[in-house]
């Protein structure tokens, strides 16, 4: 009976080594799944920073583009201004001096004219 009892203890033994080798098998079928489920995320996921990284060094090049233009607008505006101003001066300074060069010619005008009665007015008295 000794014998019959260790056959049925190794026969219980292996059942349930069976048994846990099965379970084990399962369970690292399954981990396997989810980690494999889980790389898959992962390559999605660095796939889309990749793009997203991609994208930003593209408009990071755009801006440093529009920085550029922008950089020249406000000098060629600021050269126009300057222009413009000079411009301004130059005619404000030719208006004032034919300004200047009338009112000095109305002066002699008025001056001819003042010493024109006196000379009239000389004259009647004598």
């Amino acid at each position: 009976m000794d014998g019959h009892v260790k056959d049925v203890a190794a026969a219980e033994v292996g059942r349930r080594t069976l048994l846990l080798r099965r379970g084990l098998e399962q369970q690292k079928a399954a981990n396997q799944s989810r980690f494999n489920h889980v790389h898959a995320i992962q390559e999605n996921v660095q796939s889309d920073i990749n793009i997203l990284m991609s994208a930003a060094d593209h408009f990071r090049l755009l801006i440093s583009d529009v920085q550029q233009e922008i950089k020249s607008s406000m000098n060629q505006t600021a050269e126009l201004l300057s222009q413009t101003e000079d411009e301004m001066n130059t005619h404000l300074n030719e208006k004032v001096q034919r300004q200047t060069l009338s009112n000095h010619k109305s002066i002699r005008l008025e001056d001819r004219s003042l010493e024109g009665l006196k000379l009239l007015k000389r004259r009647s008295q004598k």
